[in-house]
């Protein structure tokens, strides 16, 4: 179910769940290019490069969640459902893979965490405008994409090369069901 009426930012966190674990919201693309991202004040209007709605999922982090990084659900606790941490497996399937944090959440809390569109995600050394994306979370560091090898599913794909804005951060579009 997608909400459409929200008071808050994005990026406001809480203690107790204010939504619907799952509940969505789509920001339309004028609120994505004046949102941006809360990753980094780095990114500006001139060095966005992401265009389109964005659709936000509201979960609970199982541990502290930061800014920027891939989420998988926590298997540790598939009985609560859209309870999330950092992606810590390369080629994590699609289906157990959440979203991209914006903003920290810390652990026990809840927040919103993008699932498609344009995020700010933290990305391993040689990845590449234009490249298909997987995770990266046991090879490189946990929550992070790489460059999607053989025949592994995309999550995404990067919109601009590693540390072109930020270090160790890309832009990219992410597409998770």
């Amino acid at each position: 179910m997608a909400a459409r009426v929200k008071a808050e930012a994005l990026s406001t966190t809480y203690t107790t769940a204010q939504y619907a674990l799952g509940t969505e919201f789509v920001e339309h693309p004028d609120e994505v290019a004046a949102n941006l991202t809360g990753v980094s004040a780095t990114f500006t209007s001139s060095n966005w490069l992401g265009t389109g709605p964005r659709t936000w999922v509201f979960v609970r982090a199982a541990e502290a969640v930061a800014a920027g990084v891939l989420c998988e659900f926590d298997s540790n606790t598939y009985t609560t459902a859209y309870s999330v941490e950092p992606c810590d497996e390369d080629a994590k399937a699609l289906h157990q893979l959440a979203g991209v944090a914006d903003h920290a959440i810390a652990a026990a809390s809840y927040g919103w965490i993008i699932k498609k569109g344009c995020c700010v995600c933290l990305a391993s050394a040689g990845t590449a405008i234009g490249h298909a994306l997987d995770s990266d979370g046991s090879s490189g560091t946990e929550g992070s994409v790489d460059t999607a090898a053989g025949a592994t599913i995309s999550i995404g794909v990067a919109l601009e090369a590693v540390s072109a804005v930020v270090t160790n951060y890309a832009q990219i579009r992410i597409s998770l069901p």
